[in-house]
């Protein structure tokens, strides 16, 4: 079978050297598709519709060999194949690509197997299927019910269901609410990485202060919201003056705004006590509706309990900050793109700086799977986030007037 210049049926041969020469024609095949997809400089070129479409190709065929590699190194007969699988994905990944995650084999896998085969009352398969549960390590309780299984599991009960019996009745919100329960099974894991990264490697502050530039840049190319179904509002232009004038990217139309430290200037170093001079006891106040805010939580997110959320709480409040060209030293900004995705921060950015497009299928849409509570606790961390920025910088300049 030929895949370009590829040639993977050397590997069928019985010859172990007409094997080994196949592979090795494969890692060099693959370290040409690298060396294609390798990342570009900042700030590249604009490319055309053809660049990006050639680009997308490379990419997906680079993927599809890895994923090939994958299997050969999982179920190959030949040892040597999946040996030498192994290690040119080993390669791979110390190049810094990403490789294609196997299929699972813990227990959580043979659930599902389990279910089709008993909806279709097959006992030999349920036994076979229980037998390999518990062989793996699974929880017998598991086997008790669907109702003793994690929450995902027992989501996937329902869509099981629907496919073992009527099949036609599959609808499109069917697999959003099962994509979601992996969305937040994937964020919980970016967030478990980070925090080992974080305990293992800590960035230079010239790697920290390029994070954070890259990310005040990528947060201009994030549009607000233009909501069609944005409900219709009474004409109040009447009650304000240059009603032409609302929110503008900072750094666009040749504007150059420099970077706000928090470092030189930050709340609880020298706005909380302006306030405080100006206005008694407001500061105080405010200080408190920040951190009631900001500390809020509950523990959980969406189905999991006994969850420490104040690695996600800070991105959210930091990114809008960094919207703002608010900057603390001792944050890594590469998280926030590791556990905000970009239709995330197209919600963040439309209730920040243009709430008035905010809609009610807006709000549906993001986290589907989280509580109520955990979603208006998101917006009050927007809002406030918001309004201490303003703050920042308003009493920034009356400081600089007094002095």
């Amino acid at each position: 079978m030929e895949e370009g210049e590829v040639r993977w049926d050397g590997l069928c041969s019985r010859d172990a050297s007409t094997r080994d020469a196949a592979l090795e024609n494969i890692r060099q095949a693959v370290l040409r598709r690298i060396a294609q997809n390798s990342p570009v400089k900042e700030d590249p070129p604009p490319e055309s519709s053809e660049g990006h479409l050639a680009s997308a190709t490379a990419l997906e065929r680079l993927n599809e060999m890895l994923a090939r590699l994958l299997m050969l190194s999982k179920r190959c007969p030949f040892r040597d194949v999946r040996e030498k699988s192994a290690s040119i994905l080993s390669n791979v990944q110390e190049l810094g690509i990403r490789i294609p995650r196997p299929l699972g084999h813990g227990p959580s896998r043979f659930i599902p197997e389990k279910e089709a085969a008993a909806r279709h009352q097959c006992s030999y398969l349920v036994n076979l299927h229980v037998n390999d549960f518990l062989h793996v390590g699974g929880d017998p309780k598991w086997l008790n019910g669907l109702e003793n299984a994690p929450h995902k599991l027992q989501n996937l009960g329902e869509l099981n269901k629907i496919l073992a019996h009527r099949p036609w009745l599959i609808t499109k919100e069917h697999i959003e609410t099962t994509e979601s329960f992996c969305e937040v099974e994937a964020l919980m894991e970016k967030m478990k990485k980070l925090q080992e990264c974080r305990d293992e490697e800590e960035a230079s502050q010239e790697e920290m202060a390029t994070r954070f530039e890259r990310e005040k840049r990528e947060s201009m190319s994030v549009c607000c919201s233009e909501d069609e179904e944005s409900a219709p509002t009474r004409d109040v232009s009447r009650h304000f003056e240059d009603t032409s004038y609302g929110y503008k990217d900072f750094s666009r139309h040749g504007m150059h705004v420099p970077t706000f430290r928090v470092q030189d200037y930050s709340w609880e170093d020298h706005g909380y006590s302006l306030v405080n001079r100006l206005y008694p006891d407001v500061g105080q106040l405010i200080d408190e509706k920040f951190h009631i805010a900001y500390d809020l939580t509950y523990n959980t997110m969406a189905m999991h309990k006994d969850v420490d959320t104040s690695m996600l709480r800070r991105a959210i409040w930091n990114y809008i900050h960094c919207m703002f060209g608010i900057r603390y030293d001792d944050y890594d900004y590469g998280e926030i793109n590791q556990l905000l995705d970009r239709s995330f921060k197209v919600y963040i950015k439309t209730v920040v700086c243009t709430p008035e497009k905010t809609t009610k299928r807006m709000y549906d849409s993001f986290w589907r799977q989280f509580k109520h509570s955990e979603k208006v606790h998101v917006n009050l961390l927007l809002v406030e986030a918001r309004m201490q920025a303003e703050l920042l910088y308003a009493l920034r300049a009356i400081t600089h007037y007094m002095t």
